[in-house]
């Protein structure tokens, strides 16, 4: 999934963006939804709560990030190959793949 794909480039600064990609090329595809859902768990209280519209201005540009603080939520999230293909089906499904 392209946008996927992406999801790291812009919200992100450089050097924690880098770190992501560079585990990703090392791990493969199921490292960006595991490190999309530590990024969602890093954020989680604040993102639940905030508005629909205050959580979009959150994710297209991440507040200041802790970048060991960060690594630790991603590394924390286990995500097997299954419910990696499970993901990607249903974003197929609803027309994102």
């Amino acid at each position: 999934v392209d946008w996927l794909l992406t999801l790291f480039s812009r919200p992100l600064n450089l050097d924690v963006a880098s770190r992501v990609w560079d585990a990703y090329i090392i791990e493969g595809e199921l490292y960006i939804i595991q490190a999309a859902v530590g990024v969602l768990k890093y954020y989680e209280s604040e993102l639940l709560e905030s508005s629909f519209e205050g959580v979009l201005t959150l994710l297209n540009k991440l507040p200041s990030v802790e970048e060991a603080e960060l690594m630790q939520h991603i590394n924390a999230v286990t995500i097997s190959r299954r419910q990696c293909t499970q993901f990607y089906d249903a974003l197929s499904h609803m027309g994102y793949g």
